[in-house]
């Protein structure tokens, strides 16, 4: 060898490799404590799988390397236990360089909704990537045919880059379509991170390549070039692997959404693999673009439900998006129409196009002819058949009270407690309810899906939980519902106040008001507290991200209550750490 290593130790003296030991093991242990909440059986299948892969495709490759004395590993510095000449420490470092890298990958990647990346994208991307990754597929075989300085390289080249390839192949197109961002977060951290622990463990002498076989360039200290190459290589193999899986789950989740009926949750890997090596790798167009409108809408018109729903999984997380979707473009054609009329008018068309949508469980209008097309599309989307036209028809009603408001004329519906009750069944304990009806059909065998005294009580709390949200929602908009010529504090509780809903429109008695703030976010703290005990009858795989999306709602209470405000016209947003936090511990509750 080029270099000897330090002086060798007894056997009772030797350690694990020290950069296992000190640098990949407590940074396992700090992303497993961070994740654990979060994570799902699917992600926990996709890291054992692609273990599994790294440490199988690692076996061979080392193994010939080490039998050729292209490298070798100091005995003093190993327990002494190989598989086919591969020292296990090599194996557990290969294992944990896998798990987190990939665990870094499903925690970036969480929020996404990957059935929304299924659009079809130019061949010439696709045909890009396999000419690069078979170029330098080709370019490895050269150099080990070459030999000499080359042959580490050559060998790199020629293991890692046909993995890229097939990786590639099955799911390019998908993986093009991921964030740049989050790919790029995804390797280059753990490259650097290995780059500097491989540094280390050459300087230490833990392992050696042979003279002859490398250019013996350098990036830093004594990291070769062939060696940054690897662990360059090797992370992105790493990432493309569970883009692989991520990309055959996206699909079956994509169809199940797109099919009417129950689905029983949550599926097996099993299932998923066998779907994509038995079934068509695409989805229907149409169906993707509306899944990719409404998790934009999502995300910039509700931060509190998008970060809550990141937690949902699967075919139910698409449900309740769409499900979402329908609602927000509802609510914003009554808010944008100008006039009563033209509000009215959006309703009234609504109500046909659901009643035909529940009725034939068919598209009543194509989207062409329609004269809102935005809320056909979005009513064409509804899982009608997982869904009850009632809870969406009451909703409707709710949107009718807020035309109702009329400031000049004097019109404040909202008269007493009763009355804002009602408005905030309407307008969210409906849509509770019409989430319960998706959780039915998703875990079909649960007490609340078999049994009706159960459903009912789940029910009830479910719209209780819509109040208290709403709620919030009213606390928080005070001052933007006054610039509409809103009041949806009860006129009962102004008079106590000794005012009127048109002096809280003028900006006068802001004191009074502050105190009725409070007393609305009282109100809605106790319906949560009611209904939050219902939680423990769901499945729990439902319960953490049910919490998640409450929390993060009632969340907003606790910063109103901390005195925080936004000013007249801008909503109050949390931050974004803020709200991670909110959803780490309802996960971890």
């Amino acid at each position: 060898m080029s270099r000897q290593g330090p002086t060798y130790l007894s056997l009772n003296e030797r350690q694990i490799t020290p950069e296992h030991s000190f640098s990949n093991v407590p940074l396992a242990l700090g992303v497993t404590a961070l994740s654990w909440p979060i994570m799902t059986r699917l992600d926990w299948a996709k890291l054992c799988t692609i273990i599994g892969v790294a440490v199988g495709a690692t076996i061979p490759w080392d193994s010939y390397l080490i039998h050729n004395e292209i490298f070798s590993y100091n005995p003093s510095a190993l327990f002494g236990y190989r598989i086919l000449l591969v020292p296990v420490e090599d194996l557990f470092f290969v294992a944990f360089q896998t798990y987190n890298t990939g665990m870094l990958y499903l925690m970036l990647t969480r929020h996404l909704v990957f059935p929304s990346f299924l659009r079809h994208v130019s061949t010439l991307y696709r045909a890009l990537g396999i000419i690069f990754l078979a170029a330098f597929t080709v370019a490895g075989m050269f150099c080990i045919w070459h030999g000499g300085r080359y042959t580490y390289l050559g060998f790199i080249l020629a293991w890692a880059c046909p993995i890229l390839l097939l990786q590639w192949l099955l799911a390019g197109g998908f993986i093009v379509q991921l964030p740049v961002k989050m790919l790029l977060i995804s390797v280059i951290p753990p490259t650097l991170f290995l780059w500097a622990v491989d540094t280390f463990a050459l300087h230490q002498g833990t392992w050696v390549i042979q003279a002859g076989t490398k250019f013996d360039w350098q990036i830093w200290g004594e990291l070769d070039i062939e060696e940054a190459l690897f662990f360059l290589l090797t992370n992105m193999m790493i990432v493309f692997g569970i883009a692989v899986s991520d990309f055959a789950i996206a699909l079956t989740h994509g169809r199940l959404a797109s099919s009417p009926g129950t689905i029983n949750t949550p599926l097996s890997y099993n299932h998923i693999l066998h779907d994509f090596v038995r079934l068509p790798h695409t989805l229907n167009d149409d169906f993707v673009a509306s899944i990719d409108e409404s998790v934009c809408r999502l995300a910039i018109s509700s931060q509190s439900m998008y970060i809550g729903s990141a937690m949902f999984q699967g075919p139910l997380r698409i449900d309740l998006i769409m499900l979402y979707s329908f609602c927000r473009i509802a609510d914003d054609l009554v808010d944008e129409a100008g006039d009563r009329k033209s509000a009215s008018d959006v309703l009234d068309q609504c109500t046909l196009e659901l009643e035909s949508r529940f009725t034939s469980k068919v598209d009543c209008v194509e989207q062409g002819y329609s004269k809102y097309p935005e809320l056909t599309q979005a009513i064409k989307n509804l899982p009608a058949t997982r869904l009850r036209i009632e809870p969406l028809q009451r909703l409707l009603e709710g949107f009718r009270t807020d035309l109702r408001f009329d400031s000049e004329c004097n019109s404040f519906p909202i008269h007493s407690e009763q009355d804002l009750d009602n408005y905030a069944y309407h307008v969210a304990g409906t849509v509770a309810a019409s989430m319960i009806d998706l959780l039915v059909h998703h875990f079909p065998c649960y007490a609340h899906a078999t049994n009706d005294t159960v459903r009912n009580e789940t029910l009830a709390a479910a719209e209780m939980m819509g109040r208290a949200l709403q709620l919030v929602n009213i606390a928080r908009d005070i001052e933007r519902d006054i610039a509409i010529g809103r009041v949806y504090i009860p006129t009962t509780w102004l008079k106590q106040e000794g005012i009127t809903p048109g002096d809280v429109i003028r900006g006068q008695h802001t004191e009074s008001v502050e105190r009725l703030r409070e007393r609305v976010l009282i109100k809605a703290q106790e319906y949560h507290d009611r209904s939050l005990p219902a939680l423990a009858s769901l499945p729990v795989e439902l319960q953490g991200p049910l919490r998640a999306v409450i929390e993060n709602y009632m969340e907003i209470g606790a910063a109103l209550k901390r005195g925080h405000r936004s000013g007249s016209v801008r909503k109050l947003k949390l931050s974004l750490w803020r709200r991670l936090l909110v959803t780490y511990r309802a996960m971890m509750a």
